[in-house]
């Protein structure tokens, strides 16, 4: 996303002032952390933005969900609990009860030979699973989901184009369960854990 030069000078939202969003590079962290992380423990990660741009916001995708739909943006968190987080030397375990979100900033976990999956088979009745289904997630009157936050991910391209204000902002909305398409009468593609991007 560019920002105009036309417009007048952007104010910037501190993230811990944005509690349905979650800013991150790399790892999860809360809307409530204010720490930022040592970029000289990980130099993959370079926070060059003090906080979200109002231009951002401003500009932000509005989303329509169908009030038919059966499954709705979900919990990160809540999703996390029902999982079984599968390392490479056999070990299995749950993530802790009290801060499931911990794991995903864990560097062990951290690579692709960690996985996760269901602690259940939610195969053959996944509408049966109310944290698949997320009702808890469906927007309110006010038009927010209470439950699942949108994710984010802003991407300063400022040093790349020789433009200040120049950023990539993506937007994700976490969905526990994904109820595949049906194409020629057949149905496929269900999927648990799927992320929708704007």
């Amino acid at each position: 996303m560019n920002h105009p030069s036309s417009l007048p000078e952007s104010k910037v939202n501190p993230v811990s002032s944005q509690p349905a969003i979650l800013t991150t590079t790399n790892t999860f962290r809360g809307a409530n952390e204010s720490t930022r992380m040592d970029e000289a423990v990980d130099p993959f990660v370079t926070n060059t933005l003090e906080g979200v741009p109002e231009f951002v916001l401003e500009y932000a995708p509005l989303v329509h969900l169908n009030s038919k739909e059966p499954f709705w943006p979900a919990s990160l968190e809540e999703h996390l609990r029902h999982t079984i987080l599968h390392e490479p030397d056999g070990q299995a375990s749950r993530p802790p009860e009290e801060d499931p979100c911990s794991i995903l900033a864990q560097r062990r976990f951290n690579h692709e030979k960690c996985f996760l999956t269901a602690a259940v088979d939610v195969r053959p009745a996944p509408l049966d699973h109310p944290w698949l289904v997320s009702e808890e997630g469906k927007p309110g009157s006010d038009r927010k989901s209470p439950v699942s936050p949108v994710i984010l991910i802003l991407v300063d391209k400022s040093n790349i184009t020789g433009v200040p204000g120049t950023l990539d902002a993506f937007w994700f909305f976490f969905y526990s369960f994904n109820l595949g398409p049906t194409v020629a009468n057949i149905h496929f593609g269900n999927h648990i854990v799927h992320c929708d991007t704007q």
